[in-house]
């Protein structure tokens, strides 16, 4: 079925607007019109131009992703809404094979394994009562590695297999998904409030979850939307409704931000903010004090139940002086890993693909693993 959704672009737009400017223009009696007419076509065409040839990244490889099953059993590059709470996530359990090609070569050919909903941890013990969980997103999950290749998998190993793992990561999630899932699953859990003190959460936290929290990740329109009122964090149901409230009848404000501008790449290359280029100093002050609102409240409802939290933060993080004065003030343990590695952003061993994909190898996350125990030491034993 045609739908006009699937078509329309900015590039496409801007050289059609720029035509019909020149139309009129030159069907204009009046020299001020025509110069406002050829003016705004000049603008137009200007940013065609910038939009489609300047910012195009003509030497960029092309991906093509192969799939085993279809996107609507597992949806890797993330989702179309099938989680009522979460947005969108795994459909249904099973061993599913995963392959990704760029330019012709194959970066990964993996499965993953998903049980009761969840990314599977294989050495997992299922017998104990000493609970390890993992929040977070594609990193924790573990796109583009087997089971065997986890995060959570490497850091059960260095504990000879002991612990009963819970990785609760997907592809794409943010600050939102995890605090829902602490909410929702993890403290409604009878197996974990049975004995909270053998219960830790590990939430690996990355700067630009600030923006997927506010629901400015064009491919997540429909997780949790937690937003302030009155200076209280309040959950508020879906980011569809937010979207929903935003668009004005007829106009569809929400689906022209989303479709055509969050889509261009005058946006993604100038204004992304989930960009790798950004910091957290670029986001609105806002979105940043949202973010922060909700790991005091993830730390506080945990602790409140006995369960002790870890924030595992990104580099940038740790260099912002606004949120380790925050993560000091509420007494919330942070760790950054990353600036225990000399050669983290050097090393194209710890990336899947340098330029392409930048998920990490099981070599990184070995390496994390071994810094987390050994830095966590006296606390998780």
């Amino acid at each position: 079925m045609f739908n006009i959704e699937n078509f329309v672009q900015l590039g496409p737009l801007l050289f059609v607007l720029t035509v019909i400017s020149i139309c009129i223009g030159i069907k204009s009696k009046k020299d001020v019109y025509k110069h406002i007419c050829y003016i705004s076509a000049a603008v137009f065409f200007s940013l065609f131009v910038y939009e489609t040839v300047i910012l195009k990244d003509w030497n960029k490889a092309e991906v093509k992703i192969e799939w085993a099953y279809s996107s609507e059993d597992f949806n890797e590059s993330c989702g179309d809404g099938k989680d009522p709470l979460l947005g969108y996530g795994p459909k249904k359990d099973g061993v599913l094979s995963v392959k990704k090609m760029a330019d012709g070569k194959t970066l990964y050919d993996v499965k993953y394994t998903i049980k009761d909903g969840i990314r599977y941890t294989p050495n997992s013990n299922e017998n104990s009562h000493e609970y390890k969980i993992f929040l977070g997103c594609s990193q924790i999950f573990g796109i583009g590695l087997n089971d065997k290749e986890t995060f959570p998998y490497f850091y059960n190993e260095l504990y000879k297999n002991k612990y009963n793992i819970k990785n609760y990561a997907y592809g794409g999630y943010g600050m939102h998904q995890a605090l829902a899932i602490v909410e929702n699953s993890i403290l409604k859990d009878s197996k974990l409030s049975a004995h909270p003190e053998n219960v830790h959460v590990f939430y690996n936290y990355y700067w630009y979850h600030i923006m997927r929290a506010a629901g400015s990740a064009f491919w997540d329109h429909v997780g949790p939307w937690y937003d302030i009122e009155d200076g209280t964090l309040i959950y508020k149901g879906s980011l569809a409704d937010k979207k929903r409230i935003q668009d004005i009848k007829f106009f569809r404000i929400g689906w022209i931000y989303s479709q055509l501008w969050e889509q261009s790449n005058i946006y993604k290359k100038k204004f992304d903010l989930n960009s790798f280029g950004m910091r957290i100093d670029d986001c609105p002050q806002i979105d940043v004090k949202r973010t922060l609102l909700m790991i005091k409240k993830m730390n506080a409802t945990l602790s409140q139940n006995g369960i002790k939290f870890f924030l595992i933060i990104d580099r940038n993080t740790s260099e912002n002086r606004q949120c380790v004065n925050f993560f000091s003030e509420n007494n919330i343990s942070t760790i950054c890993l990353e600036c225990s590695i000399p050669d983290f952003w050097t090393n194209k061993g710890y990336v899947i693909a340098s330029g392409v994909d930048y998920h990490a190898t099981a070599r990184l996350n070995k390496l994390k693993a071994d810094i987390l125990v050994k830095t966590l030491k006296t606390d998780i034993e």
